[in-house]
Protein backbone atom coordinates (compact mmCIF):
# COMPACT_ATOMS: atom_id res chain seq x y z
CA UNK A 1 0.00 0.00 0.00
CA UNK A 2 2.41 2.58 0.98
CA UNK A 3 4.64 1.62 -2.34
CA UNK A 4 1.90 2.45 -4.18
CA UNK A 5 1.44 5.37 -2.93
CA UNK A 6 4.90 6.58 -3.37
CA UNK A 7 4.31 5.18 -7.18
CA UNK A 8 1.30 7.15 -7.53
CA UNK A 9 2.91 10.73 -6.78
CA UNK A 10 5.93 9.97 -8.71
CA UNK A 11 3.29 9.71 -11.59
CA UNK A 12 1.85 13.01 -10.65
CA UNK A 13 5.04 14.26 -10.38
CA UNK A 14 6.57 13.37 -13.63
CA UNK A 15 3.42 14.63 -15.46
CA UNK A 16 4.18 17.78 -14.23
CA UNK A 17 7.57 18.16 -15.19
CA UNK A 18 6.65 17.15 -18.53
CA UNK A 19 3.85 19.67 -18.63
CA UNK A 20 6.27 22.31 -17.48
CA UNK A 21 9.37 21.40 -19.49
CA UNK A 22 6.83 20.95 -22.84
CA UNK A 23 6.29 24.86 -22.44
CA UNK A 24 9.48 25.60 -21.71
CA UNK A 25 11.75 23.52 -23.83
CA UNK A 26 11.50 23.33 -27.76
CA UNK A 27 10.65 19.74 -28.67
CA UNK A 28 13.65 19.39 -30.80
CA UNK A 29 15.30 19.83 -27.52
CA UNK A 30 13.03 17.25 -25.11
CA UNK A 31 16.21 15.17 -24.61
CA UNK A 32 17.01 17.57 -21.68
CA UNK A 33 13.46 16.80 -20.02
CA UNK A 34 14.06 13.38 -20.64
CA UNK A 35 17.80 13.94 -18.58
CA UNK A 36 16.55 15.54 -16.21
CA UNK A 37 13.48 13.64 -14.94
CA UNK A 38 15.49 10.19 -15.55
CA UNK A 39 17.60 12.42 -12.86
CA UNK A 40 14.72 13.12 -10.57
CA UNK A 41 13.18 9.64 -10.80
CA UNK A 42 16.70 7.90 -9.28
CA UNK A 43 17.07 10.85 -7.10
CA UNK A 44 12.98 9.95 -5.45
CA UNK A 45 13.50 6.14 -5.82
CA UNK A 46 17.21 6.21 -4.00
CA UNK A 47 15.45 8.62 -0.96
CA UNK A 48 12.57 6.44 -0.96
CA UNK A 49 14.67 3.11 -0.02
CA UNK A 50 17.00 4.68 2.17
CA UNK A 51 13.28 6.36 4.35
CA UNK A 52 11.87 2.76 3.92
CA UNK A 53 14.83 1.06 5.51
CA UNK A 54 15.32 3.68 8.39
CA UNK A 55 11.69 3.07 9.34
CA UNK A 56 11.91 -0.73 8.86
CA UNK A 57 14.63 -0.74 11.19
CA UNK A 58 12.54 1.54 13.45
CA UNK A 59 10.59 -1.63 14.17
CA UNK A 60 13.41 -4.58 14.25
CA UNK A 61 13.77 -6.35 16.79
CA UNK A 62 15.96 -5.30 20.12
CA UNK A 63 18.12 -7.69 22.15
CA UNK A 64 18.60 -6.19 25.58
CA UNK A 65 20.79 -7.19 28.00
CA UNK A 66 21.11 -7.44 31.96
CA UNK A 67 24.03 -4.16 32.06
CA UNK A 68 20.18 -1.96 31.38
CA UNK A 69 18.35 -1.50 34.14
CA UNK A 70 17.73 -5.06 35.13
CA UNK A 71 17.50 -5.29 38.49
CA UNK A 72 17.20 -9.33 39.79
CA UNK A 73 16.02 -8.32 43.53
CA UNK A 74 13.21 -6.09 41.63
CA UNK A 75 11.57 -9.65 41.24
CA UNK A 76 7.52 -8.56 43.09
CA UNK A 77 6.76 -11.04 45.91
CA UNK A 78 3.12 -11.32 45.90
CA UNK A 79 1.32 -9.50 48.48
CA UNK A 80 -1.31 -12.12 48.86
CA UNK A 81 -3.94 -11.93 51.47
CA UNK A 82 -4.21 -15.18 53.37
CA UNK A 83 -7.93 -16.05 55.22
CA UNK A 84 -8.11 -19.01 57.66
CA UNK A 85 -10.80 -21.10 57.31
CA UNK A 86 -12.38 -24.60 58.94
CA UNK A 87 -11.44 -27.68 56.56
CA UNK A 88 -13.97 -29.15 54.57
CA UNK A 89 -15.58 -32.62 56.19
CA UNK A 90 -14.10 -35.89 54.32
CA UNK A 91 -17.57 -36.32 52.97
CA UNK A 92 -18.30 -38.20 49.07
CA UNK A 93 -18.24 -35.70 46.60
CA UNK A 94 -22.25 -34.91 45.62
CA UNK A 95 -22.97 -34.68 42.11
CA UNK A 96 -21.98 -32.52 39.19
CA UNK A 97 -23.87 -29.01 40.10
CA UNK A 98 -25.14 -26.18 37.74
CA UNK A 99 -26.20 -23.49 40.11
CA UNK A 100 -27.16 -21.14 36.93
CA UNK A 101 -30.51 -21.92 37.69
CA UNK A 102 -32.01 -21.72 41.48
CA UNK A 103 -33.05 -25.03 40.91
CA UNK A 104 -30.42 -26.27 38.96
CA UNK A 105 -29.23 -29.69 39.13
CA UNK A 106 -27.68 -31.67 36.32
CA UNK A 107 -24.88 -33.48 34.67
CA UNK A 108 -23.11 -35.99 37.08
CA UNK A 109 -19.33 -36.17 38.34
CA UNK A 110 -17.35 -38.08 35.11
CA UNK A 111 -14.92 -39.60 37.97
CA UNK A 112 -16.20 -42.26 40.50
CA UNK A 113 -15.00 -42.10 44.15
CA UNK A 114 -11.72 -44.00 44.98
CA UNK A 115 -11.57 -47.44 46.43
CA UNK A 116 -12.12 -46.97 50.53
CA UNK A 117 -9.07 -47.48 52.91
CA UNK A 118 -8.33 -51.12 54.50
CA UNK A 119 -10.51 -51.33 57.92
CA UNK A 120 -7.73 -52.26 60.15
CA UNK A 121 -4.28 -53.33 60.60
CA UNK A 122 -4.00 -55.74 62.78
CA UNK A 123 -2.38 -59.15 63.09
CA UNK A 124 -3.87 -61.85 64.10
CA UNK A 125 -0.83 -64.22 65.57
CA UNK A 126 -0.34 -60.90 68.04
CA UNK A 127 -2.16 -61.44 71.35
CA UNK A 128 -1.77 -57.19 71.30
CA UNK A 129 -4.00 -55.23 69.08
CA UNK A 130 -1.84 -52.73 67.68
CA UNK A 131 -2.93 -48.66 67.53
CA UNK A 132 -3.77 -46.96 64.60
CA UNK A 133 -0.78 -45.80 62.70
CA UNK A 134 -1.83 -42.28 62.79
CA UNK A 135 -3.60 -41.09 65.64
CA UNK A 136 -6.78 -38.39 65.77
CA UNK A 137 -5.11 -34.69 66.40
CA UNK A 138 -6.62 -32.88 69.51
CA UNK A 139 -7.32 -30.20 67.02
CA UNK A 140 -7.76 -29.56 63.47
CA UNK A 141 -5.75 -26.27 61.68
CA UNK A 142 -7.11 -23.89 59.70
CA UNK A 143 -6.25 -23.97 55.97
CA UNK A 144 -5.42 -20.76 54.59
CA UNK A 145 -6.64 -19.34 51.26
CA UNK A 146 -5.87 -17.41 48.89
CA UNK A 147 -7.82 -14.13 48.22
CA UNK A 148 -7.77 -13.22 44.71
CA UNK A 149 -8.36 -9.07 44.79
CA UNK A 150 -8.28 -7.82 41.35
CA UNK A 151 -6.99 -9.22 37.92
CA UNK A 152 -3.42 -10.60 37.68
CA UNK A 153 -3.51 -11.06 40.98
CA UNK A 154 -1.06 -8.35 42.73
CA UNK A 155 -0.63 -4.85 42.04
CA UNK A 156 2.61 -5.36 39.36
CA UNK A 157 0.12 -7.73 37.35
CA UNK A 158 2.46 -10.60 37.19
CA UNK A 159 -0.08 -13.11 36.90
CA UNK A 160 1.86 -15.57 39.48
CA UNK A 161 0.48 -17.72 41.80
CA UNK A 162 2.67 -18.45 44.75
CA UNK A 163 3.87 -21.83 45.67
CA UNK A 164 2.34 -22.55 48.75
CA UNK A 165 -1.22 -22.22 46.77
CA UNK A 166 0.26 -24.27 43.68
CA UNK A 167 -2.42 -27.00 42.49
CA UNK A 168 -2.06 -29.08 39.66
CA UNK A 169 -3.69 -31.30 37.28
CA UNK A 170 -5.22 -33.94 36.65
CA UNK A 171 -8.46 -32.36 38.17
CA UNK A 172 -11.63 -33.15 38.78
CA UNK A 173 -14.46 -30.79 37.93
CA UNK A 174 -17.19 -30.12 40.59
CA UNK A 175 -19.82 -27.78 39.55
CA UNK A 176 -19.67 -24.88 36.76
CA UNK A 177 -22.19 -21.62 36.45
CA UNK A 178 -23.80 -20.41 33.44
CA UNK A 179 -22.96 -16.63 32.34
CA UNK A 180 -25.83 -16.70 29.87
CA UNK A 181 -23.35 -14.47 27.98
CA UNK A 182 -19.69 -13.98 27.04
CA UNK A 183 -17.48 -14.22 30.45
CA UNK A 184 -14.41 -12.04 29.05
CA UNK A 185 -12.17 -11.68 32.31
CA UNK A 186 -12.13 -14.36 35.21
CA UNK A 187 -13.47 -13.64 38.99
CA UNK A 188 -11.68 -11.52 41.44
CA UNK A 189 -12.20 -13.92 44.90
CA UNK A 190 -12.68 -13.22 48.34
CA UNK A 191 -14.19 -14.39 52.04
CA UNK A 192 -15.55 -17.96 50.06
CA UNK A 193 -16.98 -15.79 47.12
CA UNK A 194 -15.84 -15.60 43.44
CA UNK A 195 -17.05 -11.83 41.51
CA UNK A 196 -17.71 -12.23 37.97
CA UNK A 197 -19.55 -9.60 34.97
CA UNK A 198 -20.77 -11.09 31.76
CA UNK A 199 -20.75 -9.23 28.34
CA UNK A 200 -24.62 -8.77 28.93
CA UNK A 201 -23.95 -6.94 32.42
CA UNK A 202 -25.10 -9.66 34.53
CA UNK A 203 -23.27 -9.44 37.49
CA UNK A 204 -22.65 -12.23 40.16
CA UNK A 205 -21.37 -13.46 44.19
CA UNK A 206 -21.05 -17.19 43.98
CA UNK A 207 -20.07 -19.39 46.78
CA UNK A 208 -16.50 -21.08 45.89
CA UNK A 209 -17.72 -24.10 47.81
CA UNK A 210 -20.67 -25.22 46.07
CA UNK A 211 -21.55 -23.50 43.19
CA UNK A 212 -24.41 -21.31 44.52
CA UNK A 213 -25.07 -17.83 43.37
CA UNK A 214 -25.95 -16.07 46.47
CA UNK A 215 -26.89 -12.53 44.85
CA UNK A 216 -26.74 -11.12 41.43
CA UNK A 217 -27.77 -7.49 39.47
CA UNK A 218 -28.44 -6.81 36.30
CA UNK A 219 -26.21 -3.31 35.56
CA UNK A 220 -27.71 -2.64 32.51
CA UNK A 221 -24.32 -2.05 30.57
CA UNK A 222 -21.71 -4.65 29.61
CA UNK A 223 -18.86 -5.51 31.53
CA UNK A 224 -15.84 -6.47 29.42
CA UNK A 225 -13.24 -6.38 32.83
CA UNK A 226 -12.47 -7.96 35.56
CA UNK A 227 -13.61 -6.33 38.95
CA UNK A 228 -11.66 -5.76 42.12
CA UNK A 229 -12.79 -6.45 45.85
CA UNK A 230 -11.15 -5.29 49.14
CA UNK A 231 -12.39 -5.41 53.15
CA UNK A 232 -15.30 -3.24 52.00
CA UNK A 233 -16.43 -3.02 48.61
CA UNK A 234 -16.54 -4.88 45.21
CA UNK A 235 -15.62 -2.43 42.25
CA UNK A 236 -16.85 -2.85 39.06
CA UNK A 237 -16.23 -1.30 35.62
CA UNK A 238 -18.86 -0.67 33.39
CA UNK A 239 -18.76 0.06 29.13
CA UNK A 240 -22.14 1.56 27.66
CA UNK A 241 -25.42 -0.03 27.00
CA UNK A 242 -26.25 -3.48 25.31
CA UNK A 243 -25.66 -4.56 22.35
CA UNK A 244 -21.75 -3.88 22.57
CA UNK A 245 -21.11 -4.90 19.42
CA UNK A 246 -21.08 -1.44 17.66
CA UNK A 247 -19.81 0.40 20.77
CA UNK A 248 -21.31 4.30 21.55
CA UNK A 249 -18.14 5.87 22.16
CA UNK A 250 -20.04 9.06 23.70
CA UNK A 251 -21.66 7.08 25.88
CA UNK A 252 -21.04 7.29 29.73
CA UNK A 253 -19.40 4.35 31.66
CA UNK A 254 -19.31 4.01 35.17
CA UNK A 255 -16.88 2.55 38.54
CA UNK A 256 -19.74 0.91 41.28
CA UNK A 257 -18.63 0.27 44.43
CA UNK A 258 -21.05 -2.64 45.85
CA UNK A 259 -21.64 -4.00 49.32
CA UNK A 260 -20.24 -7.50 48.49
CA UNK A 261 -22.45 -9.27 51.15
CA UNK A 262 -25.63 -8.73 49.28
CA UNK A 263 -24.66 -6.30 45.79
CA UNK A 264 -26.09 -3.38 46.94
CA UNK A 265 -24.43 -0.19 45.43
CA UNK A 266 -22.56 2.39 47.85
CA UNK A 267 -21.30 4.80 44.97
CA UNK A 268 -20.88 5.43 41.18
CA UNK A 269 -18.57 7.82 39.77
CA UNK A 270 -19.27 8.55 35.85
CA UNK A 271 -16.90 8.76 33.47
CA UNK A 272 -15.90 7.46 29.80
CA UNK A 273 -16.58 3.94 28.50
CA UNK A 274 -14.89 1.34 30.91
CA UNK A 275 -13.13 -1.53 30.30
CA UNK A 276 -10.12 -1.31 32.13
CA UNK A 277 -10.26 -3.83 35.24
CA UNK A 278 -9.78 -1.56 38.31
CA UNK A 279 -6.66 -1.95 40.29
CA UNK A 280 -7.27 -0.66 44.45
CA UNK A 281 -4.07 0.15 46.47
CA UNK A 282 -4.79 1.14 50.06
CA UNK A 283 -7.57 3.60 49.74
CA UNK A 284 -6.91 4.61 46.43
CA UNK A 285 -8.53 3.20 43.40
CA UNK A 286 -7.44 3.31 39.64
CA UNK A 287 -8.72 2.82 36.68
CA UNK A 288 -8.48 4.31 32.34
CA UNK A 289 -11.69 5.08 30.34
CA UNK A 290 -12.26 5.53 26.80
CA UNK A 291 -12.57 9.46 27.63
CA UNK A 292 -8.75 9.38 27.13
CA UNK A 293 -8.26 9.68 30.85
CA UNK A 294 -6.64 7.47 33.50
CA UNK A 295 -8.44 8.11 37.03
CA UNK A 296 -7.45 7.83 40.66
CA UNK A 297 -10.39 7.95 43.26
CA UNK A 298 -10.96 7.80 46.93
CA UNK A 299 -12.06 4.33 47.32
CA UNK A 300 -14.35 4.78 49.96
CA UNK A 301 -16.09 7.06 48.45
CA UNK A 302 -15.65 7.41 44.62
CA UNK A 303 -14.28 11.38 44.89
CA UNK A 304 -11.64 11.95 42.20
CA UNK A 305 -8.17 12.32 43.57
CA UNK A 306 -6.29 12.96 39.98
CA UNK A 307 -6.91 11.78 36.36
CA UNK A 308 -4.44 12.39 33.57
CA UNK A 309 -5.10 12.82 29.71
CA UNK A 310 -3.45 10.77 26.96
CA UNK A 311 -4.05 11.50 22.92
CA UNK A 312 -6.63 8.48 22.93
CA UNK A 313 -8.63 5.58 24.95
CA UNK A 314 -7.56 4.06 27.64
CA UNK A 315 -8.13 0.42 27.10
CA UNK A 316 -5.40 -0.53 29.08
CA UNK A 317 -5.32 -1.80 32.92
CA UNK A 318 -2.77 -0.10 35.19
CA UNK A 319 -0.07 -1.32 36.80
CA UNK A 320 1.42 -0.16 39.99
CA UNK A 321 4.62 -0.68 41.62
CA UNK A 322 7.38 1.14 43.97
CA UNK A 323 5.07 3.83 43.90
CA UNK A 324 4.73 4.18 40.04
CA UNK A 325 1.49 3.82 37.69
CA UNK A 326 1.91 2.18 34.37
CA UNK A 327 -0.08 1.77 31.29
CA UNK A 328 -0.58 2.32 27.95
CA UNK A 329 -3.15 3.99 25.72
CA UNK A 330 -4.47 3.59 21.99
CA UNK A 331 -2.71 6.75 21.08
CA UNK A 332 0.82 4.35 20.92
CA UNK A 333 2.57 5.63 24.01
CA UNK A 334 3.21 3.92 27.13
CA UNK A 335 2.61 6.00 30.11
CA UNK A 336 4.42 6.31 33.95
CA UNK A 337 2.81 8.68 35.94
CA UNK A 338 3.33 8.99 40.31
CA UNK A 339 0.67 7.18 41.74
CA UNK A 340 0.25 10.17 44.67
CA UNK A 341 -0.61 12.77 42.08
CA UNK A 342 -0.77 11.81 38.85
CA UNK A 343 2.63 13.72 37.52
CA UNK A 344 4.37 12.30 34.28
CA UNK A 345 7.49 10.44 35.02
CA UNK A 346 7.55 9.16 30.86
CA UNK A 347 5.79 8.38 28.17
CA UNK A 348 7.59 6.64 25.10
CA UNK A 349 6.19 5.16 21.56
CA UNK A 350 8.53 2.64 21.78
CA UNK A 351 9.08 3.58 17.91
CA UNK A 352 10.98 6.53 16.70
CA UNK A 353 9.36 5.52 13.00
CA UNK A 354 7.52 8.20 10.86
CA UNK A 355 4.52 5.90 10.79
CA UNK A 356 4.72 5.69 15.11
CA UNK A 357 4.00 2.97 16.76
CA UNK A 358 0.79 0.63 17.02
CA UNK A 359 -1.83 0.83 19.89
CA UNK A 360 -1.67 -0.55 23.77
CA UNK A 361 -4.14 -2.61 24.81
CA UNK A 362 -2.82 -5.10 26.76
CA UNK A 363 -2.03 -4.37 30.60
CA UNK A 364 1.66 -4.19 31.79
CA UNK A 365 3.51 -6.52 34.37
CA UNK A 366 6.50 -4.51 36.11
CA UNK A 367 8.81 -6.66 37.76
CA UNK A 368 13.26 -6.65 37.54
CA UNK A 369 12.93 -3.02 37.33
CA UNK A 370 11.53 -3.44 34.01
CA UNK A 371 7.65 -2.86 32.41
CA UNK A 372 6.66 -6.04 30.01
CA UNK A 373 3.74 -5.32 27.63
CA UNK A 374 2.23 -6.23 24.23
CA UNK A 375 1.03 -4.09 21.29
CA UNK A 376 -1.74 -4.83 18.61
CA UNK A 377 1.33 -3.98 15.94
CA UNK A 378 2.45 -7.66 17.12
CA UNK A 379 5.38 -6.95 19.28
CA UNK A 380 6.73 -7.77 22.86
CA UNK A 381 8.58 -5.12 24.46
CA UNK A 382 10.47 -4.36 27.57
CA UNK A 383 10.96 -0.86 28.88
CA UNK A 384 13.18 0.57 31.52
CA UNK A 385 11.03 0.87 34.42
CA UNK A 386 12.51 4.11 35.65
CA UNK A 387 13.79 5.77 32.04
CA UNK A 388 11.03 4.73 30.12
CA UNK A 389 13.50 3.53 27.76
CA UNK A 390 13.05 0.65 25.19
CA UNK A 391 15.10 -2.16 26.73
CA UNK A 392 14.24 -5.15 24.34
CA UNK A 393 11.42 -5.55 21.65
CA UNK A 394 11.00 -9.02 20.11
CA UNK A 395 7.85 -9.29 17.07
CA UNK A 396 5.18 -12.10 16.53
CA UNK A 397 3.32 -12.75 14.06
CA UNK A 398 -0.28 -11.31 14.99
CA UNK A 399 -1.85 -8.52 17.30
CA UNK A 400 -0.57 -8.73 20.92
CA UNK A 401 -3.68 -8.40 23.32
CA UNK A 402 -2.59 -10.70 26.10
CA UNK A 403 -0.52 -9.59 29.16
CA UNK A 404 2.48 -11.07 30.30
CA UNK A 405 2.96 -13.16 33.38
CA UNK A 406 6.39 -12.78 34.89
CA UNK A 407 8.24 -15.75 36.28
CA UNK A 408 11.54 -17.04 36.91
CA UNK A 409 13.25 -14.29 34.24
CA UNK A 410 10.61 -15.38 31.70
CA UNK A 411 7.88 -13.60 30.05
CA UNK A 412 4.56 -15.66 28.93
CA UNK A 413 2.33 -13.90 26.56
CA UNK A 414 -0.24 -15.10 23.60
CA UNK A 415 -0.47 -13.79 20.47
CA UNK A 416 -3.05 -13.73 17.82
CA UNK A 417 -0.65 -16.20 15.32
CA UNK A 418 -1.82 -18.56 17.76
CA UNK A 419 1.37 -19.36 19.65
CA UNK A 420 2.23 -18.45 23.55
CA UNK A 421 5.85 -17.40 23.36
CA UNK A 422 8.63 -17.14 26.40
CA UNK A 423 10.97 -15.01 26.03
CA UNK A 424 13.85 -14.08 28.47
CA UNK A 425 13.29 -11.78 30.38
CA UNK A 426 17.20 -9.91 30.25
CA UNK A 427 17.73 -10.28 26.67
CA UNK A 428 14.28 -10.44 24.76
CA UNK A 429 15.92 -13.98 23.10
CA UNK A 430 12.70 -16.87 22.57
CA UNK A 431 13.13 -19.35 24.96
CA UNK A 432 9.92 -22.09 23.61
CA UNK A 433 7.09 -21.05 21.87
CA UNK A 434 3.79 -23.57 22.03
CA UNK A 435 1.69 -23.53 18.80
CA UNK A 436 -1.97 -23.53 20.32
CA UNK A 437 -4.19 -24.30 17.37
CA UNK A 438 -6.20 -20.85 17.31
CA UNK A 439 -5.55 -16.87 18.32
CA UNK A 440 -4.56 -15.74 21.91
CA UNK A 441 -6.41 -12.89 22.90
CA UNK A 442 -6.43 -13.42 26.96
CA UNK A 443 -3.31 -13.42 29.59
CA UNK A 444 -1.84 -16.49 30.95
CA UNK A 445 -1.41 -17.34 34.73
CA UNK A 446 1.42 -19.28 36.38
CA UNK A 447 0.84 -21.76 39.09
CA UNK A 448 2.87 -25.22 39.96
CA UNK A 449 5.30 -24.78 37.41
CA UNK A 450 2.59 -24.93 34.55
CA UNK A 451 1.67 -21.55 32.27
CA UNK A 452 -2.18 -21.69 31.86
CA UNK A 453 -4.02 -20.15 28.88
CA UNK A 454 -6.78 -20.19 26.71
CA UNK A 455 -7.45 -19.25 23.17
CA UNK A 456 -10.26 -18.37 20.75
CA UNK A 457 -10.77 -21.32 19.55
CA UNK A 458 -12.28 -22.84 23.07
CA UNK A 459 -9.34 -24.28 24.46
CA UNK A 460 -7.53 -24.08 27.83
CA UNK A 461 -4.16 -25.24 27.85
CA UNK A 462 -1.52 -25.80 30.64
CA UNK A 463 2.09 -26.44 29.35
CA UNK A 464 5.61 -26.59 31.49
CA UNK A 465 6.71 -23.27 32.26
CA UNK A 466 10.06 -24.46 31.48
CA UNK A 467 9.98 -26.60 28.16
CA UNK A 468 6.61 -25.27 27.08
CA UNK A 469 5.58 -29.21 27.02
CA UNK A 470 1.48 -29.56 26.93
CA UNK A 471 0.43 -31.26 30.50
CA UNK A 472 -3.10 -30.29 30.48
CA UNK A 473 -6.16 -29.06 28.45
CA UNK A 474 -10.03 -28.87 28.74
CA UNK A 475 -12.28 -28.44 26.26
CA UNK A 476 -13.63 -24.97 26.82
CA UNK A 477 -12.36 -21.44 27.66
CA UNK A 478 -12.11 -18.28 25.55
CA UNK A 479 -9.64 -15.40 27.45
CA UNK A 480 -7.94 -15.15 30.60
CA UNK A 481 -8.59 -18.87 31.88
CA UNK A 482 -7.74 -19.48 35.62
CA UNK A 483 -8.32 -17.94 39.33
CA UNK A 484 -7.31 -20.00 42.36
CA UNK A 485 -8.04 -20.10 46.43
CA UNK A 486 -5.46 -22.45 47.00
CA UNK A 487 -7.76 -25.24 47.53
CA UNK A 488 -9.42 -25.15 44.01
CA UNK A 489 -9.30 -23.82 40.54
CA UNK A 490 -11.50 -21.54 38.88
CA UNK A 491 -11.56 -21.85 35.10
CA UNK A 492 -13.32 -19.57 32.68
CA UNK A 493 -15.13 -20.80 29.62
CA UNK A 494 -17.06 -19.21 26.71
CA UNK A 495 -19.90 -18.55 28.81
CA UNK A 496 -19.26 -20.69 31.92
CA UNK A 497 -16.95 -20.97 35.35
CA UNK A 498 -15.91 -24.23 35.97
CA UNK A 499 -14.54 -25.46 39.55
CA UNK A 500 -11.94 -28.19 39.84
CA UNK A 501 -9.78 -29.69 42.72
CA UNK A 502 -6.88 -31.92 42.43
CA UNK A 503 -7.89 -35.69 41.54
CA UNK A 504 -4.91 -36.95 44.16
Amino acid sequence: MILQSIWGSLRVFFRVVKRCASRLWPSKRSYRFWACAAGVLVLVVILAGVFWVWNGRQAEDIRGSASEEFIVSDSPEIEAVVESVEPESPIAKEPLKDFSEESGLTEPLADSLTESLADSLTDPLEEVTRKPLIEAPDYVPELPVLRWPMWGLGEARTRVVPDQFSLRPPFRKLWFVRGKSLIEFPPVISEGQLFVGTNKGRFMAIDTESGKINWEIQTGLCIAASPAVDENFVYVALMDPWPCKNHDESAPGYIIALDPENGEEKWRFQSGVTETSPLVSGDTLYFGSWDRRVYALSAATGKKRWSFETGDQVKSAVALRNGIVYFGSYDGRMYALDAENGQLKWANSGRSGFFGSGRFYSTPAVAYGRVFVGNVDGRVLAFGAKSGNVIWSRTTGGYVYSSPAVFNKTIYIGSYDGNLYAFDAVTGDTRWVFRAGGPISGSPTVMGGLVYFSTLSSKTFAVDADSGKQAWVFDDGEYTPLVTDGHRVYIVGLARIYAFEPRF
